[in-house]
């Protein structure tokens, strides 16, 4: 099998589980149940009352997840990676991309020289249309990469990408072809206009994934728990109309001769010869003849919906290490170090993206330089918004404490989630230039804490403690600007 049939079946034969992946992000799967009967039943009111929290795993992974941009020491690498980032409109490219990888497991980023001397293309590409294929002795090496898409024409494209080389295929024109099979494809274009060289050294095809060799959704676990909750916010929605308008019955005596004071010419009571007078549903009367006592059928509790439903979104968040109150809406979020220990596992797995999407983002912009002609040396450094920060009372007298016990005022700060490049811009390199700072953050923390009553009363606003407090750290040190 060729490189462009293999890449063919390998990018149709993963596509049904990204749009598995994508559907449960969405919210698009349909409830399971295993009667057909039920199924029907309820499958026409189901639909409205969906409740989808598999969404929620990823995006407590994206919120996290912020690039920034790109950095380098070297100036005029910055500069030019800089008017590049904002060329390629990069932040929604990078969304877009991380998104994809999140939902998806995998995304790609595809780089190519711009029209002009200088410029550089970086262009985010889907998994459903895109696949890296790697060496079988080196794991690690991109051996080629390969783009299947159908144009408006109506015709299928594919394009393949080599370290030196991008060959380009069209389907033939003929009828049932699938492209399985090199007989099914032709070159693009004229002559050899098919095939094009170029001098990137690499393959021009770069892989954000969530594990290797390819990634897998960050909501994979989620599924089981999002189909028991989907199934059981349909029943709960569809049993509350018997919550209101409970199922009667009429019950025949030995004794009872006639209707008991029914109406038998009202068709909504009366039995007829053409339907059966015991249907089940909100409201209904299941009607018998020769009546002596009526009642009703209790409604189902809704703890015995809830409560499981409670239970799933438990087990929803243990298997996908997202912290339970990112699925409440009580608003009662733990605080303080209770926070911060409930997300320790997301941070983790936060970190441990930054690692490997920082990678990946490092070396398409490295081959992107070296398109630009700016060379082989040039270090480029992403550069990620924290994935935590402390801004508490609490968190803030840890910090002291542990500057206190001897830890450089450096080291802390960043074990309290603050960037190296924060740190370094705000020119403190040594402990006696910032523990003042310290000193002051935590004073306004106990006098903010001691000041519950005013701001209750608004004597003083969060706004105003924000303000404060970024004064205080951004402010310059004099001897340290000298």
């Amino acid at each position: 099998m060729s490189d462009l049939t293999a890449a063919v079946c390998a990018i149709r034969e993963a596509r049904p589980g990204y749009e598995e992946a994508m559907a449960y992000y969405r919210g698009q799967v349909d409830e399971v149940f295993a009667s057909p009967a039920i199924r029907k039943k309820l499958q026409a009111t189901g639909a409205h009352y969906k409740i989808n929290l598999a969404c929620r795993p990823v995006d407590a992974v994206l919120e996290r997840l912020r690039l920034l941009g790109l950095t380098s020491p070297d100036k005029a690498a910055a500069d030019w990676l800089a008017a590049q980032w904002r060329r390629n409109r990069m932040r929604a490219e990078v969304a877009d991309a991380h998104r994809d990888a999140e939902v998806y497991g995998d995304a790609y980023l595809l780089v190519w020289p711009g029209e002009r001397d200088g410029d550089v293309d970086v262009f985010h590409n889907s998994p459903l249309t895109t696949r890296a294929f790697y060496d079988d002795e080196d794991p690690r090496k991109v051996r080629y990469g390969a783009k299947l898409w159908l144009p408006a024409s109506g015709r299928l494209r594919s394009t393949l990408y080599y370290p030196d080389r991008v060959e380009r295929w069209v389907l033939v024109e003929q009828p049932r072809q699938r492209g399985e099979v090199d007989s099914d494809w032709e070159p693009y274009g004229e002559d050899d206009d098919h095939e094009v060289e170029h001098e990137l050294g690499e393959v021009p095809v770069f892989h954000l994934r969530t594990a290797r060799p390819y990634g897998v959704p960050e909501h994979a676990n989620a599924y089981g728990p999002q189909n028991a909750i989907t199934k059981l916010v349909a029943t709960l929605m569809s049993s509350i109309d018997f919550q209101g308008f409970p199922q009667r019955y009429a019950v025949a005596g030995g004794d009872a001769d006639d209707p008991g004071g029914f109406d038998e010419e009202d068709e909504t009571q009366a039995p007829t010869a053409e339907r059966s007078t015991l249907r089940a549903g909100p409201g209904e009367l299941w009607w018998l003849r020769n009546v002596d006592k009526v009642g009703e059928f209790q409604a189902a509790n809704v703890a015995a919906f809830l409560d499981p439903a409670t239970a799933m979104v438990q087990w929803m968040g243990a298997t996908t290490a997202t912290p339970a109150h990112f699925f409440e809406i009580s608003g009662d979020a733990p605080s303080g170090e209770s926070l911060r220990a409930a997300e320790a596992p997301l941070d983790k797995k936060v970190e441990d993206r930054l690692a490997g999407f920082g990678d990946t983002h490092e070396a398409a912009w490295r081959c992107a330089a070296r398109a630009a002609g700016l060379g082989e040396e040039v270090e480029i450094r992403p550069a990620w918004a924290p994935v935590r920060s402390i801004d508490d009372l609490e968190g803030w007298n840890a910090i002291q404490a542990k500057i206190d016990a001897g830890v450089p005022t450096r080291q802390a700060l960043l074990e309290s989630g603050y960037s190296a490049e924060q740190v370094e811009a705000w020119g403190y390199h040594r402990g006696d230039e910032i523990k003042p700072k310290v000193d002051l953050l935590v004073k306004l923390g106990q006098a903010v804490q001691s000041l519950g009553a005013g701001v209750a009363l608004n004597v003083i606003s969060a706004e105003q403690v924000e303000r404060a407090v970024s004064a205080l750290i951004d402010a310059p040190d004099e001897d340290a600007s000298a």
